[in-house]
């Protein structure tokens, strides 16, 4: 009798602990990064192919994000390279946010991981000039 009562009870809690439930909305955190951008943090405009750039400024990398299902978020990291080096930024809600960098002479590159999407900016070192009369 007590090892029928075990195994019905043993049979009792299987069932009970193994739910069939699968949620019907998705939970996963619905943020997407939308652009990845170089701007000149003085006046937050994207910096353009070919755009002179002085060594005294200061620039960022902006990336946008949207909300896919129009609710609250939890954090996200959204993970971006800038010349190959990974890093890291973290939003609680859609919109835009900005990262200090130092540009490189030549060629820089910033690459959101999650999607792939790219910009390049090509760096320029500005020399002393000496004004000719």
């Amino acid at each position: 009798m007590k090892t029928k009562n075990l195994i019905l009870i043993g049979f009792s809690f299987l069932f009970v602990s193994c739910s069939f439930y699968e949620p019907t909305e998705t939970t996963e955190n619905e943020l997407i990064a939308t652009s990845i951008k170089f701007i000149d943090e003085s006046d937050g405009l994207e910096i353009q192919v070919g755009e002179c750039l002085s060594p005294n400024a200061q620039y960022a990398i902006q990336i946008e994000t949207e909300n896919m299902n129009n609710t609250n978020s939890a954090v996200t990291m959204i993970q971006y390279t800038v010349n190959g080096i990974l890093y890291g930024l973290s939003f609680t809600e859609a919109g835009i946010r900005n990262n200090t960098i130092k540009l490189v002479e030549g060629s820089n590159y910033a690459q959101l991981v999650k999607n792939g999407f790219t910009k390049e900016i090509v760096y320029t070192l500005q020399d002393d000039f000496v004004l000719v009369d």
